[in-house]
Parts: C-alpha cells; sequence; structure tokens
C-alpha cells in the first residue's frame, strides 16, 4: 500500500490529504488488515472471493482474463 511504504518519509496525514483520503478511512481499512473481526460481512465475503479468482486465474496459468473479474 502506498500510504505505508511512504509514511515513513512522509507521514500518514499528509498522504491521505494529497491523495483526498479521510484518515479515518485509512485507519479503518488498516484495521481490517490487521483483524478481519470489523470487517463487514460483504468485505469478509469480498476478501474470499478474491482469493478464490486468483487461486482459479493462478491455476490457468493465466489463460482466464474476465475484464470484470479481478483480485486485489
Amino acid at each position: 500500500m502506498f500510504i505505508v511504504e511512504h509514511s515513513g518519509v512522509f507521514g500518514v496525514g499528509p498522504i491521505c490529504n494529497e491523495l483526498a483520503t479521510a484518515l479515518s478511512t485509512y485507519d479503518a481499512r488498516r484495521a481490517v488488515e490487521r483483524d478481519s473481526g470489523p470487517a463487514s460481512d460483504r468485505k469478509k465475503q469480498d476478501k474470499q472471493d478474491n482469493r478464490e479468482i486468483k487461486r482459479v486465474y493462478d491455476a490457468s496459468g493465466g489463460r482466464y482474463r474476465p475484464r470484470k473479474v479481478r483480485y486485489t
């Protein structure tokens, strides 16, 4: 994540300001990354789906690339 990689140099607040991202949004995302407990059911399902999409993509040798299906 860009903010994490550069926070030591610039600080989280200034980076969030430049990216027009609320600091609370950044904090919430980091909390979910550390512990998925506070994540919504939708976020938990998305995370599980993304793992499955990546597994299928990797198993296919990268042959299946639907434009609207992606993993993050």
